[in-house]
């Protein structure tokens, strides 16, 4: 784990500091703690008001869908940005990927999906991996939440706190 204080100039050259820390998960051991995941899990269990999460693939385990579930119980509002049954590229995936997103509606999140689009020659697919939590910490990088990256895949991400909420 790596620690980095960082000066930021923000639009209208304001500047000030943010903290990043360096997160790195090797894969291949099932047995093994991945503390991109675990972060994941602090972040949503030290939310107040918000929880935005943009993931391409988005599976919910029994860890996260508790985390996610204390974070409504608490009154944080969630929101998703995910790929659609159409857009995601693994539709092998969908029952899971579907199951997911029921749970979440259930809760109150927040669903986007991209539309379908018109043109079959261009697919639209979300790639992105970020959590966000009460616009001060955010979770950003290769690790997507999706099981091949919790147990096999190596991934890379940076945690970066902003004090003064201003992530979006």
């Amino acid at each position: 784990l790596e620690f980095r204080r960082v000066l930021f100039r923000s639009p209208g050259n304001q500047s000030r500091h943010v903290s990043v820390f360096q997160l790195d998960h090797k894969g291949g051991d099932p047995n093994g703690l991945d503390i991109i995941f675990s972060s994941l899990l602090f972040m949503i269990d030290s939310a107040e008001e918000s929880v935005d999460l943009m993931f391409g693939y988005f599976q919910l385990f029994d860890e996260l869908d508790a985390a996610l579930t204390r974070a409504v119980q608490r009154g944080v509002k969630l929101r998703l940005v995910t790929n659609s049954g159409e857009s995601n590229g693994l539709s092998y995936m969908n029952g899971i990927f579907g199951r997911a997103l029921q749970r979440l509606i259930e809760l109150g999140a927040e669903i986007y999906v991209p539309k379908k689009s018109d043109d079959r020659d261009k697919k639209f697919c979300l790639h992105h991996k970020v959590a966000i939590a009460d616009s001060k910490v955010a979770l950003i990088g290769s690790w997507n939440c999706f099981g091949t990256s919790v147990f096999y895949d190596s991934d890379f991400s940076v945690v970066v706190f902003d004090e003064n909420g201003s992530m979006h």
